[in-house]
């Protein structure tokens, strides 16, 4: 199997998994996502310093400048977006807006003069398309803890996860721009780069709005539900990402890796009672095809 393959992989369990500390936290996303960077950039920092990659020398200034736009796009931006669709609509009605990612890079790509697509990223990205439609679930489908949805938080929700879907292709394609001279920069130090302008964006606007003690009243288990999501979000699945960037496209490495709902869907279904209907069972076939239709 290809090591591009072999790094979406992971990405999907590490991302798929993430889902759980968030549940679980259950405390400011805001304050929130500032402990999950941290931990995401000291974890890569630790990483590029263990194998002695820390040398940003080889970075030109227009590398710099799409890791920042990338970095500050992919984290607190995306991330907070889909954070707050998760605690305010549930994983089930989050994650299936949040699969349009393949879909916005794919005509993103495009549009840019990026990138052609092939036969198989554009089935895969019509495939993924319907699998969100189908992921997508009714009103009446929608529940957590056996309770409905009012129709208000279930707009939000909506929104949120669609806002999160394009800044995380956004995202992807700045970073991806980047991976392209992998020689000269390791995968590593490009994330130990994007999540520190992520974390000091972060941590910037905590501090205009007057928000940086909610970081102290998290509490130990808070801050150590947000500091696992944050090693397996932002370090572990960012670093796979990056490194599959390496040797495959930006549009394939979406493709493969949108199918992580999979993993997040079947722990709401298992851990937090959030029902799964026939149709979005359908919609996540979608998607795994979608990821099929790439390596065929």
């Amino acid at each position: 199997m290809e090591a591009g393959v072999v790094f979406c992989v992971v990405a999907v369990f590490a991302w798929g998994l993430a889902v759980i500390p968030i549940k679980k936290a259950n405390r400011s996303p805001l304050a929130g996502l500032a402990v999950g960077l941290i931990s995401g950039w000291a974890l890569m920092l630790l990483v590029a310093a263990l194998r002695n990659e820390l040398d940003f020398s080889g970075m030109e200034a227009k590398g710099w400048g799409l890791t920042a736009a990338g970095g500050i796009l992919r984290f607190p931006v995306a991330t907070y977006c889909y954070y707050q669709a998760i605690l305010r609509a549930g994983i089930l009605l989050a994650t299936p807006l949040a699969r349009l990612r393949p879909v916005f890079v794919c005509l993103i790509v495009t549009a840019a003069g990026l990138e052609v697509p092939g036969g198989g990223v554009i089935a895969g990205t019509a495939l993924a398309f319907a699998g969100t439609l189908f992921l997508f679930p009714r009103r009446t489908d929608v529940a957590v803890a056996g309770r409905p949805l009012p129709r208000d938080v279930r707009r939000s929700g909506l929104l949120l996860a669609g806002a999160a879907s394009l800044a995380w292709a956004l995202g992807d394609i700045c970073l991806n721009q980047v991976s392209s001279d992998a020689a000269a920069v390791p995968a590593s130090v490009r994330s130990v780069l994007a999540l520190g302008f992520g974390t000091v964006a972060w941590l910037g606007l905590l501090l205009v709005l007057g928000k940086l003690p909610m970081v102290g009243k998290l509490g130990w288990s808070g801050c150590g539900w947000y500091a696992l999501h944050g090693v397996m979000s932002f370090g572990i699945a960012t670093y796979s990402m990056l490194r599959a960037f390496e040797t495959l496209p930006v549009t394939e490495v979406s493709l493969l890796t949108s199918v992580w709902p999979l993993v997040s869907m079947a722990v709401g279904f298992l851990l937090f009672r959030e029902r799964v209907s026939g149709r979005q069972a359908l919609g996540l076939a979608f998607l795994v095809a979608g990821a099929a239709a790439v390596l065929i």
